[in-house]
């Protein structure tokens, strides 16, 4: 869990990735449909589909707006999702079956608290707003086929020294400005990418 823009869901992405099993991802503000009984039904299916490719990851992005508290639960939808996510995490833990559950959220604490016992979520994990060098760690790799025109390193270090706060997005957005800046340039008279883009 994080603030909107660190990076949450492209981390679980990534990890699914490098583990190589089979990944279920699920927007959680996609899984509501007007149709009654349509969300439990669409729930229901991407657990079945994990449970079909075992070992598998099952990924909801916007867990908060899945499976929140009691008293925030809009609709009894949202009851009924929670009421299915506990019985799907006591029987996967249970039967020992190999599926793993990643989630995103901006805070740990809207979540009902019912998800948050042995064998459910066990793990909270919070990403904080990156440091100094996070930053240059970050800027490294979305800028890592940019053409600079002086010490590649020192360029970086001067834009993570100036974005104090900034977030994974904040910096991918200094990038593709850059980017598009130095495409937008005239690349006779400069054919490599500095500090003014």
């Amino acid at each position: 869990y994080g603030p909107t823009g660190v990076g949450k869901t492209h981390l679980c992405t990534e990890f699914a990735k490098c583990s190589e099993l089979a990944f279920f991802p699920i927007q959680c503000s996609t899984l509501f449909e007007r149709n009654k009984g349509e969300a439990e039904k669409r729930l229901l299916g991407f657990i079945k589909q994990a449970e079909r490719k075992l070992p598998s990851i099952i990924f909801f992005d916007q867990f908060d707006f899945l499976c929140p508290k009691t008293e925030n639960a809009k609709t009894q939808t949202n009851l009924n999702l929670i009421s299915i996510l506990i019985q799907t995490l006591d029987d996967w833990n249970q039967n020992e079956t190999q599926v793993i559950m990643l989630a995103t959220a901006s805070n740990p604490s809207n979540i009902n608290s019912s998800l948050f016992t042995a064998g459910r979520i066990e793990e909270i994990i919070f990403l904080s707003t990156p440091t100094y060098f996070e930053r240059i760690s970050i800027l490294e790799v979305m800028a890592k086929t940019f053409p600079f025109s002086s010490d590649r390193s020192s360029v970086l270090q001067n834009v993570a020294s100036q974005s104090h706060g900034y977030l994974s997005s904040d910096l991918k957005h200094i990038c593709v400005e850059a980017a598009l800046k130095f495409a937008a340039s005239d690349n006779d008279e400069s054919d490599t990418i500095n500090l003014s883009h």
